[in-house]
Formats: C-alpha cells, sequence, structure tokens
C-alpha cells in the first residue's frame, strides 16, 4: 500500500475545501431558484388554482426548504471537517493558510444560512396555514 506525504493530503484536502464552498453556494443558489419558482406559482392569481394546489404548492415549499437545509448542514459538515484537518497538517508541514484564519464567531455563513432556512420554513408554514384555515 502506497502512502502519501502531509504535502499531498494537504493538497487534497485543500482541493476539498474548495470543491464544498462551491457547492454549499451552489446549493444556495440553486434553493434560491426553487423558493422564488414555488413562490411565483403559488401566488400568481392567473390561472386560479384550487384549494389542493395551494396546499401542494405550499408543502412543496417546506419539503424543498427542509431538503436544502439537510443538504446545506451535510455539506457544512464536510466543509468543517476538512478544514480541521488541514489544522492539523498546517501543524505538521509549518503552514499557516487555514490554522491563522477568523476565529469562529456565531456570525459565520453557516449560520446566516440557517437562519434563511429558518425563515422560509416559517414563511411556507404560516402560507400553509392560511390556506388551510
Amino acid at each position: 500500500m502506497t502512502t502519501g506525504t502531509p504535502h499531498d493530503e494537504y493538497r487534497d484536502v485543500s482541493e476539498n475545501l474548495r470543491s464544498y464552498n462551491l457547492l454549499l453556494f451552489g446549493q444556495m443558489v440553486l434553493f434560491f431558484a426553487v423558493f422564488a419558482g414555488l413562490l411565483v406559482i403559488a401566488y400568481d392569481k392567473y390561472p386560479p388554482k384550487s384549494p389542493l394546489l395551494q396546499t401542494g404548492l405550499r408543502i412543496g415549499g417546506i419539503v424543498a426548504t427542509a431538503a436544502f437545509w439537510i443538504m446545506q448542514e451535510r455539506a457544512t459538515a464536510y466543509w468543517q471537517a476538512f478544514r480541521r484537518r488541514a489544522r492539523v497538517l498546517e501543524e505538521q508541514l509549518g503552514y499557516a493558510q487555514y490554522s491563522q484564519g477568523p476565529p469562529h464567531r456565531a456570525f459565520n455563513a453557516a449560520n446566516a444560512g440557517r437562519v434563511l432556512f429558518i425563515l422560509a420554513l416559517a414563511f411556507w408554514i404560516v402560507a400553509l396555514i392560511r390556506v388551510v384555515a
């Protein structure tokens, strides 16, 4: 079995970090496109929609929001694991690219995404209640 060097692993981890960063961004863009599409269809008055279809669209909004939130959380977990591994490798290699980054704060991209998903979920739940009531 061939083993790589810490430098090779560091390069792979850096590539993985870039890939997951792009994945996180792409998922968020796709979520907003789906959210906007469902919003337009659900609230467009023409043609008139039956209460069953209106209910289905709002349930679809809840399901889509939950699915994208789960995907975002999973991708974030992988990104964080790769960042932790990069920091360990930096200690071995004498690098400081990831270990000298900004400290973890409550105001970060992952939490901002969570707030957006919570707001979207709340929107669809309220919209569903208004249709059903």
